[in-house]
């Protein structure tokens, strides 16, 4: 199933109240192309105060081979792009943009894309991400994440945030990325995040900031060096 949209095609959700709300949902389907187009949220004309999940395209419900490509979310009250229950998902040249929660949030998944891609100027709510990787519960795993070639520019919670506390997350790689603002990587209870492959990203900051910050964690015995260099075709081994 391929759902084309004109590049200045716009879905705007009206406004609401409500805490829950979805504007592209793809649930338990396979062989799904979302292509073109522009998802606007809510967040200025939102009419309660509760909530944060008001999400742009959400992916659930064991949903197979999905790619998204070219479009564009913003100001969504939750999050421009959720991975909830999915395998073989590949974002491709989207924006997330002025988004209230997350850029793009992965809770449970394997074999995820996300490449020549930008996220910028999440805020509102924590954890106000780029892209955050981070299971719910104890049921969910993140496995097999490439996250490459893109941007991540002023987000206030970080420009990926790598969460592993109440899951497993691993086999993640993060390569030739460029991150401009205070906190553009953050692991926090993920130690096998250093079986991983983290290399050739560039940081520029533009405030002041704690230049520490791209190898914080949560956990001083947990800490691990997030520049290595790469060797070879990594991203082979992680398929």
């Amino acid at each position: 199933m391929t759902f084309k949209m004109h590049p200045k095609a716009v879905l705007k959700m009206f406004p609401t109240k409500k805490p829950h709300y979805t504007v592209l949902r793809i649930s338990d389907a396979q062989d799904v192309t979302v292509t073109g187009g522009t998802i606007v949220g809510d967040r200025r004309t939102h009419q309660g105060k509760g909530g944060e999940w008001g999400m742009g395209i959400f992916i659930m419900k064991g949903s197979k081979r999905v790619t998204i490509s070219n479009v564009r979310a913003r100001e969504l009250w939750g999050d421009g792009f959720h991975i909830s229950d999915a395998e073989d998902v590949a974002l491709c040249g989207v924006r997330a943009e002025r988004n209230r929660r997350q850029g793009l949030s992965i809770i449970h998944g394997n074999r995820i894309l996300v490449t020549r891609s930008m996220f910028r100027d999440t805020q509102g709510t924590r954890p106000a991400a780029g892209i955050d990787l981070e299971p719910d519960n104890p049921k969910q795993t993140i496995t097999n994440v490439r996250i490459e070639s893109s941007v991540f520019i002023n987000n206030e919670g970080g420009g990926i945030m790598i969460a592993g506390k109440k899951a497993r997350i691993s086999r993640v790689q993060i390569q030739n990325n460029e991150f401009d603002g205070a906190r553009p990587l953050l692991i926090e209870y993920a130690p096998r995040v250093a079986e991983s492959h983290i290399c050739s990203n560039r940081y520029k900051p533009f405030r002041r900031v704690d230049m520490k910050m791209f190898e914080k964690v949560a956990r001083p015995k947990h800490t691990i060096g997030m520049q290595k260099p790469c060797k070879g075709e990594a991203q082979r081994r992680l398929w």
